[in-house]
């Protein structure tokens, strides 16, 4: 009885330990799988293994695989493989590539702890970079403007240099009709204003010109379009006419002592043999020969340049006492030039475009003078055409 009474209590305690063995294998295994499963778990967030957990084959502790891609400074790594197809000559396996690790993994003995999950950090997300400060525009550079070319290809000078101030231009960019410049009896009248002020004025129809004794026809002749002072030479009346405009250059006055004088000009046609211009400095006083007279261009429009220098004072006459520039041969009022009157204490030059014409000390004048565009008739005929004004410019003297 005691014998089987044993067998029985050694029955119970046999099966009691087996059955404690079998729960201690079942805790195992439960952990093992909860381990298995947090480390799937952190491959599907972030796509990656830990380091040193898990291999290629995706088992626990086991040894990483070397992938060949890591550089000789052990700091690169691969990134997980997302295509679905490869190559023909690449392994196919539904496993993202391991990290690789920067020294050789030692391997887990099997009791060893496993990691807990805080000791795996998730990778780390790149903080947004902090937005740059607007930077501070650099100032526009200046480019200075290119002049505004006038018919002729010249702009008009402007600027002052050396002994010349200046002080007046108009390039004619404000037009005006025919008969607009056109006055009767008052030659102090303002016939015309330009775009940036200027003002002119020219002889009245009472006024008679030299040669032929006719009426200057301002109102029939002077007009302004396309940037152009034009006179229109033509018969009036019956007869040639011509017209003789005098800007006004400092305030209320068309006068001053010593000064610089240019324009630039040419006529349409070669056979306005009737007309003729001497563009010059006219005395204030009015008296003649004895102030002297500057003549630069002077001719008959159907031939060559000229220009006079007219002795002032005691060397003054009327008939020859005088300097005479030297035009070369050839120079014509049908082309485009540029005449320059220089008149400065005891001396004057006449410029033709950049080339001195005429250079004399003789008997200058040394009174207030102003500038008249003298366009008048000279003999008889029935030729028109047309002179026409790009700018005209004065400086004053001032040294």
């Amino acid at each position: 009885m005691k014998k089987t009474t044993f067998i029985i209590n050694y029955a119970n305690e046999h099966r009691l330990i087996c059955v404690l063995g079998a729960l201690i294998a079942l805790v195992a295994v439960g952990a093992t799988v909860g381990t298995a499963l947090y480390h799937r778990s952190q491959v599907t967030d972030t796509g990656k293994y830990p380091a040193g957990d898990f291999g290629t084959s995706g088992g626990l502790n086991s040894t990483p695989k070397s992938s060949g891609s890591v550089t000789a400074d052990n700091d690169t790594q691969t990134s997980p493989q997302t295509d679905d197809k490869k190559t023909s000559d690449t392994k196919k396996t539904d496993k993202p590539q391991n990290k690789e690790s920067t020294s050789s993994p030692s391997s887990k003995t099997p009791n060893q702890t496993l990691p807990k999950p805080t000791e795996n950090p998730l990778p780390s997300i790149p903080s947004t970079p902090a937005k740059p400060e607007p930077a501070t525009p650099s100032p526009t550079p200046v480019i200075p403007k290119p002049p505004v070319l006038q018919p002729s290809g010249q702009a008009v000078p402007k600027g002052s240099f050396g002994v010349w101030r200046h002080i007046f231009y108009d390039d004619f960019t404000k037009n005006a009709p025919l008969g607009s410049w056109g006055e009767d009896w008052d030659a102090e009248k303002i016939v015309y204003t330009g775009a940036q002020g200027q003002k002119w004025r020219a002889y009245p129809k009472s006024y008679k010109d030299t040669y032929n004794k006719r009426p200057y026809r301002s109102d029939q002749v002077l007009s302004i379009n396309n940037s152009l002072l034009n006179f229109w030479l033509h018969n009036v009346d019956g007869q040639p006419a011509g017209a003789n405009p005098s800007p006004v250059i400092t305030g209320s006055s068309q006068y001053q002592t010593y000064g610089r004088y240019s324009t630039r000009f040419k006529v349409d046609s070669p056979n306005m043999s009737e007309y003729y211009v001497a563009w010059l400095l006219w005395p204030q006083s009015e008296r003649w020969p004895q102030d002297g007279e500057m003549d630069f261009p002077e001719g008959n429009l159907a031939g060559g340049v000229g220009g006079f220098h007219h002795y002032s004072g005691a060397g003054s006459c009327t008939n020859g006492c005088q300097d005479v520039a030297n035009i070369p041969a050839g120079t014509k009022f049908t082309d485009w030039h540029t005449y320059t009157i220089e008149w400065m204490p005891g001396r004057v030059r006449y410029i033709l475009d950049d080339k001195v014409v005429l250079d004399s000390m003789k008997w200058v004048p040394s009174g207030p003078m102003r500038w008249q565009l003298q366009t008048e008739t000279n003999g008889n005929g029935n030729s028109s055409g047309n002179l026409m004004v790009d700018w005209v410019s004065v400086w004053s003297y001032s040294p």
